[in-house]
């Protein structure tokens, strides 16, 4: 488990054994958010447990950064009574009910206030981040959609992440799967350079 602050932790996915991304949990003196759930029913246990080893507050909302099931895989599991937390394009694909964002909200967890952001993407249709302090945990938001050797591209959704991204004030990206956390400038570097000139593979 890695801290990064007292209110957020992350639990490592293993892209190794096929793609399973991280958990993160926020939490706030009143209640607690799971960003994601991945795909791995062990990883879900080890998080609920931890919650409820450290005497933290109850996970009582997941939020949602798309659809994929290396996501969302894991709902299946998911105690009953958390709120989940989605895009409306997102919510077509749970089979339980879904509070729909229909815009960027603030969540209060107690004490502690975190932003749910609908964001435009390559990767999927439907994409949320979340704001924590300086932290911005992209999902995949920020990656392309990959059909074998072949990629989505659309220069319009690739103009429109630059701005968005560009109007979040956070300092570090944090993605979803295992990739390095980057800076704004660098972000902001690679979705400019995306806009003018279309897919970048130096980029992880």
């Amino acid at each position: 488990m890695e801290k990064l602050s007292d209110h957020i932790f992350v639990l490592p996915g293993h892209d190794s054994q096929g793609p399973n991304p991280k958990i993160v949990l926020l939490t706030g003196k009143e209640s607690s958010l799971l960003i994601d759930v991945s795909n791995d029913p062990k990883q879900l246990d080890e998080m609920l447990a931890f919650c409820k080893n450290e005497g933290l507050s109850a996970v009582k909302f997941v939020a949602l950064t798309h659809f994929h099931d290396d996501h969302i895989g894991n709902l299946i599991y998911l105690p009953s009574g958390i709120e989940i937390l989605a895009s409306k394009n997102t919510a077509r694909y749970i089979n339980r009910p879904v509070t729909i964002l229909e815009k960027d909200t603030i969540l209060d967890l107690g004490g502690y206030a975190i932003s749910l952001i609908l964001v435009p993407s390559l990767h999927a249709k439907g994409c949320l981040d979340v704001l924590a302090e300086n932290y911005l945990f992209v999902g995949d938001s920020l990656y392309y959609r990959q059909s074998g050797s072949s990629y989505y591209y659309n220069p319009q959704i690739a103009y429109e992440m630059e701005k968005k991204v560009e109007s979040i004030p956070f300092g570090i990206a944090v993605s979803a799967h295992d990739s390095p956390n980057h800076t704004k400038a660098e972000v902001m570097d690679y979705l400019t350079r995306l806009a003018q000139n279309g897919i970048q593979n130096d980029w992880e």
